[in-house]
Formats: C-alpha cells, sequence, structure tokens
C-alpha cells in the first residue's frame, strides 16, 4: 500500500463525458485546467519544479486530445506521474506523489 502525498479526482468529469454532456476535446481541457490549477497551489517550492514541469507537460497532452485513444495515453502518463515514488524522512511504507481518482 502507498502513502500518498496528494490526491485529484476527476470522476465528475469522466461521469460528464459517459452522460454525453461533454466530449473528449472538452473532458480533455477540463482535466488540463484542473492540472494546472492544483500544479499552481501544491507545486510551488524548488523541490518540486520536476514535478511541475512533468505535470504540466501532461497537461499540454490533454490539451490536445481529440479521440478517446490519446485521451487514454495521457491519462497512463497522468497515472505514471502520480506514481513517482518521493522521498520522506521517518516513513516506513513507499511513498508515492499522487492519487488520481477517474476510474470506476
Amino acid at each position: 500500500m502507498a502513502n500518498w502525498k496528494y490526491k485529484m479526482d476527476f470522476k465528475d468529469l469522466k461521469e460528464q463525458y459517459e452522460n454525453e454532456e461533454i466530449t473528449i476535446t472538452q473532458l480533455g481541457e477540463g482535466m488540463a485546467k484542473r492540472l494546472r490549477d492544483f500544479a499552481g497551489l501544491h507545486l510551488r517550492t524548488k523541490s518540486d519544479e520536476d514535478y511541475k514541469y512533468d505535470l504540466e507537460q501532461i497537461a499540454d497532452q490533454f490539451e490536445c486530445c481529440d479521440d478517446e485513444e490519446n485521451f487514454d495515453d495521457t491519462l497512463n502518463d497522468l497515472y505514471d506521474w502520480g506514481d513517482t515514488e518521493y522521498s520522506e524522512s521517518g516513513s516506513i511504507m513507499k511513498n508515492r506523489l499522487c492519487w488520481i481518482g477517474f476510474g470506476f
């Protein structure tokens, strides 16, 4: 089991897409906006610069999504980003950067 430093939940956007309230392009744009908002709020220190840069690259990819295959590839990149290990002194658990809520 992992110890998550942050949590992000996108289930509401997924539900809107599944209910055909938004398009795949709008879903990608919504994901990108939330990722940028998250980065601005939480990734502000010098030690967070690499995490922030990578997250901004993923946000850029989401903005360009125009089909489900591209979206799924980008979502996998986001999951990989969230699974990044970070060190926290005194913890015996595996420390992961961010839990991503999008699935079931």
